[in-house]
């Protein structure tokens, strides 16, 4: 009894089964007959319309257009234009295709080749690149039920783009991308939600994407009609230059600075100048690989590279300076310290000569006169001396002398203040005005 019980479920169960199984096919076979029998009447009313432009209908045929960068491929600073790969969303209306989706199992959406409908002549007059001015259609365009058409068209463009490269490498630039009906026709700004593939594609080295807008603009001819205006947003990643560009450059101008703090007794002074000056030398042969050549707007940058050749120039001239003043300071001392010696041996044998005199005055004295006259013989021995051995220098004028003029080391010492500010005053305005 169990047992036929069992068998009865389980071939109620095939039955069931196999009625799934005929619904499904059924379903399935009604669902393409419908697909078939909807592309062949969108297909005779679009041969029977032989693509009608908007112009002859009675009513304005919106045309609308969504634009969304992807990646920066390329910029080219020397002939301002930038390589931008993007996706655009083509939507219009073609009033031919409709039909309601209870007649065809709900399908309301299709796919059809593009080449049987009318399509917009989407112009690029910033482009660069004449193979790209029109967009050219994908093969197929989905169309949908309320005689809406659209398609998606993957593009690479290169576009010119003022750059301003005043501020490089902290520089940010907007560039315009403007799309214009080739018929006149009012072309207005899809906004859609981002399809969010950017993710997919690969980022560049050098630039970073900030963002974009597009607008809906007038025109200012007649008859008037609207066009879109698009500006992408993008800045320099600015990483690799301050590393190997504006580091650098700040420690030649540091070690530069550094020749007024060696002693002038070490004889290295001019030899550091001169190695500065070369090594500079060399960088600057660096510099030109990796700066932007622009002359309609030269980077500060540029400044600053003069600004340090100057200067290596300055502390040279100097230095030289400094030298001078040391070894004359040197010959100076030579002479203070020679000087003593020598007074010393002179007024010796002037001691000498003056008691040979007195002696010998004394002597004729005596022989003339016996009274004792020796309060008076050393006054006049005194005169006498006074006479021979002459006036005494001043040590104060020599001291006076000394102390009027500046030594090397406080040269040094100046020298490096007004050089210091002077470049905190230059980097100042390169980077901050």
């Amino acid at each position: 009894m169990f047992l036929t019980k069992t068998v009865r479920v389980f071939f109620a169960f095939l039955v069931m089964l196999g009625r799934a199984r005929l619904d499904t096919n059924i379903s399935s076979s009604s669902y393409l007959d419908s697909f078939t029998k909807l592309r062949k009447l969108v297909q005779s009313r679009l041969e029977a319309a032989n693509k009608i432009p908007p112009k002859y209908y009675h009513f304005q045929i919106p045309i609308r257009l969504n634009y969304e960068p992807l990646q920066i491929i390329f910029v080219d600073e020397v002939s301002q234009t930038i390589m931008v790969s993007s996706s655009i969303t083509l939507v219009w209306l073609d009033p031919v295709v409709s039909w309601d989706p209870r007649n065809y199992s709900g399908i309301d959406t299709i796919e059809m080749d593009s080449s049987s409908f009318w399509a917009p002549n989407i112009y690029i007059p910033k482009t660069s690149d004449s193979s790209v001015k029109l967009l050219t259609l994908n093969e197929k365009v989905q169309v949908s039920n309320r005689s809406t058409v659209s398609t998606l068209i993957p593009i690479i463009t290169t576009t010119l783009c003022n750059l301003d490269l005043t501020f490089f490498p902290f520089d940010k630039h907007s560039c315009t991308m403007i799309f214009v009906e080739s018929d006149m026709y009012n072309l207005t700004y899809l906004d859609l939600p981002p399809k969010d593939i950017s993710f997919y594609f690969g980022t560049n080295a050098a630039w970073i994407l900030v963002g974009y807008t597009c607008v809906t603009q007038p025109s200012h001819y007649t008859p008037t009609f609207t066009y879109i205006v698009c500006s992408i947003e993008m800045t320099r990643r600015r990483a690799f230059y301050v590393v190997n560009l504006i580091g650098p450059m700040a420690m030649t101008s540091a070690m530069t600075l550094v020749v007024f703090w060696l002693p002038a007794k070490a004889g290295e002074k001019m030899t550091f100048a001169v190695s500065m000056f070369l090594a500079s030398s060399v960088f600057y042969n660096y510099i030109l690989e990796i700066m932007p050549r622009s002359m309609e707007s030269p980077p500060r940058l540029n400044l600053l590279l003069i600004f340090n050749g100057i200067l290596i120039m300055l502390a040279t001239a100097a230095t030289t300076f400094v030298l001078r003043r040391y070894e004359h300071q040197k010959e100076t001392e030579q002479a203070e310290v020679s000087e003593p010696s020598t007074k010393s041996r002179t007024l010796d044998q002037k001691q000498g000569e003056s008691k040979k005199n007195r002696l010998f005055y004394s002597r004729r004295c005596n022989s003339v006169s016996p009274e004792p006259v020796e309060q008076v013989n050393l006054s006049q021995l005194n005169l006498l001396q006074g006479e021979l051995l002459g006036p005494e220098q001043p040590e104060v004028t020599k001291k006076q002398y000394r102390t009027g003029q500046w030594s090397y080391a406080k040269l040094d010492m100046m020298f490096f203040v007004l050089m210091s500010a002077l470049t905190l005053i230059v980097w100042i305005l390169v980077f901050f005005l």
